[in-house]
């Protein structure tokens, strides 16, 4: 049986690795919004669809690199599909958060007590404190997209984290 938690860890980038994780997440949160725009529109949920429609403005009108377009589609696409599953009206979703999905091993890692994440201006490299979540960090549990966000002046990565534990008869 496959357990998943998510862990909460606090990041401490210095105040100019601050200002890039603000300017990247800003960035990701408009080209969140314009791609939203394009589904209302259109009511495409097709990825490769989307791509075509949308991938050469996310490069060139908010500078996100490849793996950042492919991100937002796939956050977008997620929210209307999530709307629609819940038996929500078709309406337009807005994103109001800065938030950041990342994909592990893409988008971002975690060594030795660093976290490195791909921004706007190229990889930094962040120190973190997994304070009270070290037992998870031992190599046994795999981790999924996570999210970075930016809330009350602070940064945060929730990671969501999964392991196989035997089952109990």
């Amino acid at each position: 049986m496959d357990m998943t938690l998510t862990a909460k860890i606090k990041i401490y980038p210095t105040a100019e690795q601050a200002e890039v994780l603000k300017a990247t997440l800003s960035a990701y949160r408009q080209a969140c919004n314009a791609v939203s725009v394009v589904i209302f529109d259109t009511k495409v949920l097709v990825q490769a669809k989307l791509h075509d429609m949308t991938y050469r403005l996310l490069r060139s009108n908010y500078a996100l690199r490849s793996q950042m377009a492919q991100s937002v589609i796939k956050t977008v696409i997620a929210r209307y599909r999530s709307l629609k599953s819940n038996g929500h009206e078709w309406t337009l979703v807005r994103f109001k958060k800065l938030e950041y999905d990342l994909v592990w091993n893409r988008d971002y890692s975690l060594v030795q007590g660093v976290f490195s994440v791909n921004t706007l201006e190229g990889r930094i490299k962040v120190p973190f404190e997994p304070k009270g979540m070290e037992p998870y960090f031992d190599g046994s549990w795999t981790f999924g997209t996570a999210k970075l966000v930016y809330k009350h002046n602070k940064f945060f990565l929730h990671i969501p984290m999964t392991k196989t534990i035997p089952t109990v008869d």
